[in-house]
């Protein structure tokens, strides 16, 4: 019934749990240490991610469900472009929202990347939360035997249901699992870029950033979907990094432009 999870698989989960927690840490001590970043700022950004992801956003989808109807939510091209556009919206606006009022004393260029650190560490660790762990967790289960004495102690439909279910452990490639921490990297670097340019629209009162910054969130989530569906996870993971290694580019470019034109501790708000 149960099949062996190879140790490939196992290295990999432990690789995409070390790259999804480290990222944010790593980033933070930097910030802290290089740049004297404002701690408050990374606590701030957690909050507005809990607010307006985990709790407006998903108030918004229960809503958005009810009256829609699940023929509409089950629509591959309306789910794509709900998602992405309510991602864009509320993540975005709660960026705003929290550079505008409460970071007003701190807004500087190195607490926006403190406060994205946040912002995304904590979607980051959301994710170890609800996957990575409870897959590592599940599958050193399945090797040492605990799963299949769990197992047996139910009945017949549902333990084949649940060997269904557990079987994506052992079957799917090990690779796919080291790309899930690699993407999360991705994702991360992508939420502190999105964070210097709400900060842009904040501070030098340019909303053109802010909605540059929707409409970045927006492409890239409302894409996910439809990529993976007509090409093989690798491709589109490939398109992915192009697409946040270009916007990391150009955002690298204009933070050093700030810089030198502003220079250090200079709040214009």
């Amino acid at each position: 019934m149960l099949e062996t999870v190879p140790g490939t698989t196992i290295f990999a989960m432990i690789f995409s749990l070390v790259l999804a927690l480290g990222a944010p840490v790593l980033a933070a001590v930097l910030m802290k240490l290089k740049a004297n970043g404002k701690l408050i700022c990374t606590l701030i950004g957690i909050a507005a991610f809990v607010v307006f992801a985990l709790i407006l956003e998903q108030l918004c989808h229960i809503l958005v469900a009810r009256l829609a109807g699940e023929s509409l939510m089950d629509n591959q091209v309306f789910y794509a472009v709900y998602g992405g556009l309510s991602a864009a919206v509320f993540e975005e606006t709660g960026r705003f929202l929290a550079m505008k009022f409460l970071m007003r004393k701190n807004l500087t260029q190195e607490n926006s990347i403190m406060y994205g650190i946040g912002h995304g560490g904590a979607e980051s660790i959301l994710l170890i939360i609800v996957s990575f762990l409870p897959n590592l967790m599940t599958s050193v289960m399945i090797n040492n035997g605990g799963m299949q004495e769990a197992l047996g102690a139910v009945d017949a439909t549902v333990r084949e249901e649940t060997v269904q279910e557990l079987s994506v452990l052992w079957t799917t490639p090990s690779a796919e699992f080291a790309l899930a921490g690699i993407e999360r990297v991705l994702s991360f670097v992508l939420q502190l870029c999105l964070s210097y340019l709400v900060y842009l629209a904040v501070r030098y009162k340019k909303p053109g950033y802010y909605f540059l910054a929707m409409a970045l969130h927006f492409t890239i989530d409302a894409l996910t979907v439809p990529l993976r569906a007509v090409m093989s996870i690798y491709m589109a993971e490939t398109i992915f990094l192009g697409y946040v290694l270009v916007i990391a580019f150009f955002t690298i470019r204009k933070y050093r432009r700030e810089k030198a034109e502003t220079g250090d501790g200079e709040y214009l708000v």
